[in-house]
């Protein structure tokens, strides 16, 4: 083997060295995206419950209010008679 030959062995180690680390940087970096990734679903899915909870009880409270005001347009109704 002549010193070219160890020279360009060695450089292919090193180039495969800076592959192997790029590699192990970016598999921390989509770790790290997917974590912030979960948290921001976890959250988004909380804040929807929070908003259908919030509609459900619009519905219920004009739900009520309908039923309030048909009963009393019935006893007006039946005073009238």
């Amino acid at each position: 083997m002549t010193v070219g030959d160890i020279a360009t062995i060695v450089g292919l180690l090193v180039a495969c060295l800076v592959a192997l680390l790029l590699v192990l940087v970016a598999r921390r970096e989509a770790d790290t995206q997917r974590a912030q990734a979960s948290a921001d679903v976890a959250s988004i899915k909380d804040e929807a419950r929070s908003f259908l909870a919030d509609a459900q009880r619009r519905e219920t409270r004009a739900a009520a209010r309908e039923d309030e005001l048909v009963a009393e347009q019935r006893a007006v109704a039946e005073r009238e008679r």
